[in-house]
C-alpha cells in the first residue's frame, strides 16, 4: 500500500473542476535517491504522458495511476528547495509547498594526522543510504574505503609527508575537504641508559663497583 503525508496544492472543489490536481506529497526534503508518493487526480497511467519538474530539474516516475505518482528523487543539487510541478493532459498543476533537496556534504574527519595505515573516520551528512557510487582520492590516488551509516572509513597509505586533503566522490557529487590531514612517517629511535649501582631499588645487581649495565630502550614516535 502507498502512503502519504498531507501537503496541499489545490482544493477539494477544485478537483471536480480539474482533471489533474495535485493534493499532497510526502517526504518535503531529502536527498539523491528518496523516493516521494503524491496524491492527486487525473494522473495517467502511462507514465511517459506525464511530467514532473522540481526547479526544472525533471524527476523520473516510478510507477502511476490516477489518483498517485511514486517518483524518486535524482542526484541533482540543481533541484534545491522547489516546488513540484505536474503536466499532464495539457493541463500544469504546482504544489503549495516546497520540496527540499538536502545536500550531502563532509562535517568532519578523525584522527587529523598519523602515518601508513592510520583508519580515519570521515563525517558525513544527506547521504543516499545504500550508496553504490563512492571513493576517496588521497594525494592523487584512490584509497580504500568503506560506506557506512553516517560516515565512511579509508586507511591512509604510505606517502610524502605532508598536509593533504580528501577528495570524496559520492553518486555524482565531488567533495574536497577544506580541512587537511597532516601524514607523517613513523621513526624509531633506540636510547641506550647505562645504570649502576647498590640494587638499593631493586632493579640492579650490586654495588657500583660490581653492578653491570642495564641497557633501557625508548621507542619514540
Amino acid at each position: 500500500m502507498w502512503l502519504a503525508f498531507a501537503i496541499s496544492s489545490c482544493k477539494e472543489e477544485d478537483s471536480e473542476l480539474h482533471s489533474l490536481c495535485l493534493l499532497e506529497f510526502s517526504p518535503t526534503r531529502g536527498q539523491g535517491g528518496t523516493q516521494v508518493l503524491i496524491n492527486g487526480e487525473g494522473f495517467p497511467l502511462d507514465t511517459s504522458l506525464i511530467k514532473v519538474t522540481i526547479n526544472n530539474v525533471e524527476i523520473p516516475i516510478l510507477r502511476s495511476n490516477e489518483e498517485q505518482l511514486l517518483l524518486e528523487i535524482p542526484e541533482n543539487e540543481a533541484i534545491g528547495t522547489a516546488p513540484i510541478q505536474i503536466e499532464a493532459n495539457g493541463q500544469t498543476v504546482t504544489s503549495e509547498k516546497s520540496f527540499e533537496y538536502l545536500i550531502s556534504d563532509v562535517t568532519s574527519f578523525s584522527p587529523t594526522s598519523g602515518g601508513k595505515g592510520t583508519i580515519v573516520q570521515i563525517n558525513l551528512v544527506n547521504v543516499t543510504p545504500n550508496l553504490k557510487n563512492y571513493s576517496v582520492v588521497f594525494n592523487g590516488e584512490p584509497i580504500e574505503c568503506t560506506l557506512e551509516d553516517g560516515y565512511m572509513l579509508v586507511t591512509i597509505p604510505q606517502v610524502e609527508e605532508g598536509l593533504y586533503p580528501f577528495v570524496i566522490t559520492l553518486g555524482n557529487k565531488t567533495i574536497i575537504t577544506e580541512a587537511t590531514f597532516e601524514y607523517k612517517s613513523i621513526r624509531y629511535v633506540r636510547t641506550v641508559s647505562v645504570l649502576a649501582g647498590s640494587g638499593e631499588y631493586g632493579y640492579l645487581d650490586g654495588p657500583a663497583d660490581q653492578a653491570k649495565f642495564s641497557p633501557t630502550t625508548w621507542w619514540n614516535l
